[in-house]
Formats: structure tokens, C-alpha cells, sequence
């Protein structure tokens, strides 16, 4: 708002410079120090309503002194007071210049775009701020052009259009201001939920074969060492198989029987006794 206020005051100015001569035409009404210092003095204080007609018909709208109508557009001629400040109103035919005031809309709304774009929010809550701004903007300014608007004496109704002014502010607003917003980075992105890595699948590990000691090959032996390491103690004693026995004539077991018989002495030639055991 304060940029579309200011920048329709910077154009006043370029449009005052521009029709130099027809302020100078109505300082001339007056010969008196006091009547030029009296202009001048209602000029400073009808300054903001010349400010607030000419962003009007920046952003399309349109003012109106008595029945002079101004716009972008078209300009219908009428009588207006000697007041060197509205010397600043575009005189018919209008020219091509006048349609430039459209630039000072456009910049106006790039500069509430950037004012939004300052804190980055996501597309909603981004889209809900601009949107608010824009409509606290066309409202402040429908409530000046009502202010500054009302009945001039004999000249009638001054003003701007009402129907037309607020809605045309909250669109130029919306409109460019948005496009800025998204051009200036004033759109968040939302951060990307990180997906859930899945957890790797155990490995199924073979039993890899046991790798034998390489002295493996070896352990016969060394269970045969161990065994003749033993102490002698645990050793088994070997048995003596006793006299060799005849091959060719082999012992008859019946030699070691006694029998009864052979128990009983008997003669002998002798004449001695002796048993069949002697």
C-alpha cells in the first residue's frame, strides 16, 4: 500500500513538471503574495487526494472531479477547480503515456510479493499470507478513497470509484504479488519423508568345513606315540608261553590225570613199593 501510495505521489510530480505551464496559467489567477501563498497552501492539502486519484487510475479504476472523469483508459473533459496541484490530471486526448501508470500497479505488487517471500512457508499457508495482505491493502486503501472523497462546492462529488478501486488493488496484488512469491523463493518445499530402509535379509551362511590341523594326517602316529609314552605301570605284561612244546610229538593231556589205580602201591622188582605218581 505505502508503495502504490508513494509511487502514484513520484508520478504527480513527473505530471506537475510535465504541465509546468498550466500551474503557472492558475498561479496566475492572483496577483497577491497572499492569494499565490493561499494556492499553494490548499495544494499541499489536496496533494493526498490527487495521490490517491492517481493510483486509482493506475490500477484501472478511475477518478472523478464533478463530472471530469480520469483513467487509464479515457479521459472525459469537465470543469475542475483553479488548483495548481490538479494541473497534474491528464488533459483529452490521452496519450500513450498515461497507460504507463500501469507499470507503477505492477510495481507495487512486486513489492507485497517480496514482503511475503521474506519468511519461505509452504504453498497454502504462503497463498493464505498473500492473500491476506492483499486484502488488508485494498481495504486501507477503499477506506481512503473514501476519506478523500465528497462533495467540492459547486464543482460536486470528488473521489474515486468505490465499485471498482478495492477490487482492483486485491487482484493486481494477488496476481503479480503470487508470481513474485514464486519467483523469490517464498515457497517452502516440504521436506521428503525419508522412507523406511528395509532391514537386510540375514545371509544364510554354510557351515564351512573345518579345516583339519595340519598334523591331522599325523595322528595315528601320534596316538601310537602316545601309547608307547605311556608309564610302565599301565603296561600289560606279557605271558610266558613256558617250554616249547614238541611239534612232532605233542603232550598228551591224559599224562597229567591220576587215577585212582595209580595212587595204590605196587611191587616192583625190587621189591620196593612205589606209587604210580613216583
Amino acid at each position: 500500500m505505502l508503495a502504490l501510495v508513494g509511487l502514484s505521489g513520484v508520478v504527480m510530480v513527473g505530471s506537475l513538471v510535465v504541465h509546468w505551464s498550466t500551474m503557472h496559467d492558475l498561479y496566475a489567477i492572483t496577483d497577491s503574495m497572499f492569494g499565490q501563498f493561499s494556492l499553494t497552501a490548499l495544494s499541499v492539502l489536496y496533494a493526498p487526494n490527487v495521490m490517491v486519484g492517481t493510483a486509482a487510475v493506475a490500477v484501472g479504476s478511475s477518478a472523478h472531479v464533478g463530472l471530469a472523469t480520469f483513467s487509464s483508459f479515457t479521459v472525459f473533459g469537465g470543469d475542475i477547480p483553479a488548483l495548481p496541484v490538479l494541473a497534474a490530471v491528464p488533459s483529452p486526448p490521452l496519450g500513450p503515456v498515461w497507460v504507463a501508470l500501469l507499470i507503477v500497479a505492477a510495481a507495487s505488487a512486486v513489492a507485497v510479493g517480496q514482503q511475503c517471500a521474506r519468511r519461505p512457508l509452504p504453498l497454502l499457508p504462503a497463498l493464505g499470507k498473500l492473500i491476506v495482505a492483499a486484502a488488508v491493502a485494498a481495504l486501507v486503501m477503499a477506506l481512503l478513497g473514501l476519506a478523500g472523497g465528497g462533495r467540492l462546492g459547486n464543482f460536486g462529488d470528488v473521489g474515486v470509484d468505490q465499485v471498482t478501486f478495492a477490487p482492483a488493488v486485491f487482484v493486481w496484488f494477488v496476481g503479480i504479488g503470487a508470481l513474485t512469491v514464486a519467483m523469490s523463493g517464498g515457497i517452502a518445499r516440504r521436506p521428503k519423508r525419508a522412507k523406511p530402509v528395509p532391514e537386510p535379509a540375514p545371509e544364510m551362511v554354510e557351515d564351512e568345513p573345518e579345516l583339519e590341523p595340519e598334523m591331522a594326517e599325523d595322528e595315528p602316529e601320534a596316538q601310537h606315540e602316545m601309547v608307547e609314552d605311556e608309564p610302565e605301570g599301565d603296561a600289560v605284561v606279557p605271558v610266558d608261553p613256558g617250554p616249547p612244546v614238541d611239534e612232532e610229538y605233542p603232550e598228551d593231556p591224559e599224562d597229567h590225570f591220576v587215577a585212582d589205580d595209580d595212587a595204590t602201591p605196587r611191587a616192583t622188582r625190587d621189591g620196593k613199593s612205589e606209587t604210580a605218581a613216583d
